[in-house]
């Protein structure tokens, strides 16, 4: 009764604002042509500037609350219950305990996300439902914590928010074609004031949905996991991004193609990276305050807003990836999808090849622009080296396209010295790796050094020359030539 009263309610809200926004659209626009008419028929005196005003403002007015066509562009590969009856298993389960509709087509996403909505029809009649899992939270999640994701998202089914979106994203759509099209014209002033209290009541709306999403997924699945399942969402998000830039783009550029989501659990495990996801959700919990314009409230209100609701009974701790099948080839689908196929049918490469065939080469070329600048250099007179003016410092300045302060200079140095002490080290038989969250180190038998780290780590004063002549004569390396690392 209490979620009937409560889809009324918002159901009779969303109409009654978007019949206010086209009430107020369809009067202006009328009022403007009146001018002009008045102007020929009633006052019979034409001001050309005026006329010209009033026509072209009422025009603008009714071509952008002009319906538009929904076009679908699928987000993703599509799932099917054939491919993957594990994971349509679990979504058909949902769907039955919150009494609901399977959506009529599923899609593997790329981000770390999951969503239900509705496409298709007219404002919403006759659509077709529609959701979309990310892969990286399929990776990230356990079986358990995806079912408390899912039957989140059937919540929003349950609630007929998918039915009321409709209404919300066309008029919101309508408002801001509007307002670009008015420009600063002193037409826009009354539309800027009804988009602000738009905004305002459907965001609100929308977080109260959450809730409600929220409150069904406790209930049927259990508290625990669902805050486990948004602690991942919120501290995964990030992640992925830092995944994205500093590990995937770098092997796709230079022409390879590695497992996405293999690599996405390695890097999410790396001590750091978990250390900084962790810090992220606990600042979130004790820092983040809602906005009024938030489509979603503060994690720490979702939280306590389930808090004293059941535990739940089930805990299957396997990651929910093993839902899918053929993973490697739905990722070359999913990059087809955003890239296309000239990027899914790239080289395969396993990460623990990424060093030799990506970093190693990249290293090369750089240390060509430099070889010189660091003749007669050796791992035992790094320490005088790093702090000095140099010539290794002119020549970064003149690769640079803007004047570099100090700090950016030394963050150079130390750079390519580190890339030096890598090609010299690989020179002598050691072995490089480029695990996805980890520095790039180079091994041999028991020995591992990051060179960059430890480069970086001696320029800052984290540590001392001393030291760092310690472990150069413990690691064998004390007279290394670094000028002659690209003599391969």
């Amino acid at each position: 009764m209490k979620y009937q009263t409560s889809l009324i309610g918002r159901a009779i809200l969303a109409v009654l604002l978007t019949f206010g926004f086209y009430g107020l659209a369809i009067a202006i626009a009328l009022a403007l042509f009146w001018i002009v008419y008045a102007e020929f028929m009633i006052w019979r005196r034409v001001q050309w500037q005026i006329t010209l005003f009033c026509i072209i403002g009422g025009l603008t007015i009714l071509w952008a609350i002009l319906p538009r066509w929904d076009f679908f562009t699928p987000p993703g590969p599509r799932l099917t219950k054939k491919q993957h009856p594990r994971l349509f298993a679990q979504i058909f389960e949902i769907a039955q305990l919150v009494k609901q509709r399977i959506p009529t087509e599923v899609y593997l996403v790329s981000d770390v996300n999951a969503f239900v909505t509705e496409r298709g029809g007219v404002w919403g009649i006759g659509a077709r439902r529609v959701m979309g899992i990310g892969l990286p939270l399929l990776q990230a999640m356990t079986i358990s914590q995806l079912r408390a994701t899912l039957a989140h998202e059937f919540g929003h089914y349950y609630g007929g928010d998918t039915a009321l979106a409709p209404w919300v994203y066309k008029t919101r759509g309508a408002l801001a074609r509007t307002l670009e099209g008015l420009g600063d014209s002193l037409l826009q002033i009354p539309f800027q004031a009804y988009a602000e209290l738009f905004m305002r009541i459907t965001q609100s709306i929308s977080r109260q949905q959450e809730f409600s999403a929220d409150a069904l997924a406790a209930r049927v699945i259990g508290r625990q996991h669902l805050i486990e399942g948004l602690r991942v969402v919120n501290g995964v998000g990030p992640a992925y991004q830092g995944y994205w830039q500093n590990e995937l783009a770098p092997v796709l550029s230079s022409g390879l193609r590695p497992p996405l989501a293999e690599g996405f659990a390695q890097f999410i495990a790396a001590r750091a990276v978990a250390n900084a996801m962790e810090q992220i959700v606990t600042d979130q919990i004790k820092n983040e305050q809602t906005n009024v314009y938030d489509t979603h409230p503060a994690l720490r209100e979702r939280i306590a807003a389930v808090d004293r609701m059941a535990l739940g009974r089930e805990d299957e701790n396997t990651a929910a990836i093993s839902l899918l099948n053929n993973v490697a080839g739905m990722e070359r689908e999913l990059l087809a999808q955003m890239f296309g196929k000239q990027v899914a049918d790239l080289n395969p490469v396993q990460w623990q090849d990424v060093g030799k065939l990506v970093y190693l080469p990249a290293y090369e070329k750089t240390f060509a622009d430099y070889a010189l600048a660091l003749r007669g250099l050796t791992p035992m007179t790094v320490p005088k080296f790093l702090p000095l003016p140099n010539e290794l410092s002119r020549r970064l300045q003149e690769q640079a396209d803007h004047t570099l302060t100090e700090e950016e200079k030394q963050a150079g140095v130390w750079n390519i010295v580190g890339i030096a002490l890598t090609l010299a080290l690989v020179k002598q038989g050691w072995e490089i790796s480029a695990p996805p969250g980890l520095p790039v180190a180079v091994r041999q038998g028991d020995q591992c050094i990051e060179p960059l780290i430890a480069l970086q780590h001696l320029a800052t004063g984290k540590m001392s020359a001393d030291a760092w002549r310690e472990k150069c004569n413990a690691w064998g390396i004390a007279n290394l030539s670094l000028s002659e690392g690209d003599n391969q």
